[in-house]
């Protein structure tokens, strides 16, 4: 049986923006100590150079062993890391944050530390019941990313709003995933679905036609994404796969305006966006042989929800109805182990360069990993 995994949805709606909160955040930013470019390029060339001198041994704790399924408990606090082939074809897209992302590219390396909470998700994944309803997953945590999207009325599917580029975008992350799988495991459609007079899927072609269709014809994208979940839950249903769903920012399905506009004077909501709705269809409890992982944050909402990391809270009674029954999972700061274990990493890669003051660290970064990257590049 194989594990399916539909493309992470890192799509941050920016949600109705407060003039005054944007200047404060612009305030905010604009002294935050990231190095410059100039200094984050000498990093990489130092730590490509051969050295003459002696070097400290690095007190960097770390694990040889990458597959996540073989760490325990006893590993929490190590770094282990993932090959560029494997960063290619999983997060080449998607998946890692932005500023995690630059870096892996700084520091020459792709090294995550183990924390308590992954390895509560993978124990539980581990002993599911697959034959039973999909298991929901909610993890409370810390995000952050905004911006705009292009939209269109859909065609297909009345009163919703399509964002063709961000569906291309979820479905050529979803192909490079997915595809040698897909192929080896020879999935069929089991619809005919007519785009228009002249194009359309019949029923038996293999399941990729749909991706590269949507990536062909970008105006179809929504309507490929809605099509191949609808797919994978009916070979999920059958046996012939096992279905990994993963949503980031799930909370922000449920907050109301964001800043897509398709007129002058409402902004779209979010129960408007085909590609939510087409992600909703997974919550349902009409399939089996699979999972749904999600994230909830309070980075991803309206100001007026915010002040609290509860699920209730940030989900609002609806979101939350529309979960339940799910399992919680808290992604809290990091434990004095994690926090020591983070800064012996920032030192060995040179990101921390004077080493010492870690209690005056812990105190203005409150243990937030976030927070800590940003006032060691300075160091």
């Amino acid at each position: 049986m194989s594990i399916f995994i539909v493309s992470k949805i890192s799509i941050r709606f920016g949600h109705m923006r407060y003039v005054k909160e944007n200047r404060e955040r612009r305030k905010r930013t604009s002294y935050l100590p990231w190095r410059s470019a100039e200094v984050c390029e000498n990093i990489k060339e130092e730590l490509g150079k051969p050295y003459t001198q002696v070097i400290p041994k690095s007190t960097v704790k770390r694990i040889s062993e990458t597959n996540p399924i073989q760490h325990s408990l006893s590993d929490i606090g190590k770094f282990y890391t993932i090959s560029e082939e494997h960063k290619k074809k999983y997060f080449q897209l998607n998946g890692f944050p932005k500023d995690f992302s630059e870096q892996t590219t700084i520091f020459n390396e792709n090294a995550i530390m183990i924390r308590k909470p992954a390895l509560e998700i993978i124990e539980y994944l581990k002993n599911a019941d697959y034959t039973k309803l999909p298991i929901k997953y909610v993890i409370s945590m810390h995000l952050h990313k905004y911006g705009r999207k292009e939209a269109n009325i859909s065609e297909t599917r009345n009163g919703l709003v399509d964002l063709p580029l961000e569906g291309a975008l979820l479905l050529k992350h979803f192909q490079l995933q997915n595809e040698t799988l897909l192929n080896k495991l020879n999935l069929k459609t089991t619809k005919e679905y007519v785009w228009n007079q002249r194009e359309s899927t019949k029923v038996g072609e293999p399941l990729m036609a749909l991706v590269n269709h949507g990536l062909n014809r970008v105006r179809y994208s929504c309507d490929c994404i809605h099509g191949l979940i609808n797919e994978l839950k009916n070979a999920a249903i059958n046996g012939q796969i096992k279905f990994l769903v993963a949503i980031g920012g799930f909370n922000s399905f449920y907050a109301g305006k964001t800043m897509i506009r398709m007129d002058e004077k409402y902004g779209t909501t979010t129960d408007q966006i085909s590609i939510f709705q087409s992600f909703l269809s997974t919550l349902q409890n009409d399939w089996c042989n699979g999972a749904i992982i999600m994230t909830v944050c309070e980075s991803t909402t309206l100001p007026k929800y915010r002040g609290s990391p509860l699920p209730f809270f940030l989900l609002r009674r609806e979101g939350f109805e529309t979960l339940d029954p799910f399992i919680p999972i808290q992604v809290s700061k990091l434990s004095e182990l994690e926090f020591h274990s983070l800064l012996d990493y920032y030192e060995d890669r040179r990101w921390l360069q004077k080493i010492g003051a870690r209690d005056e660290l812990e105190f203005i970064s409150c243990r937030i990993p976030a927070e800590l990257s940003r006032y060691c590049a300075t160091l």
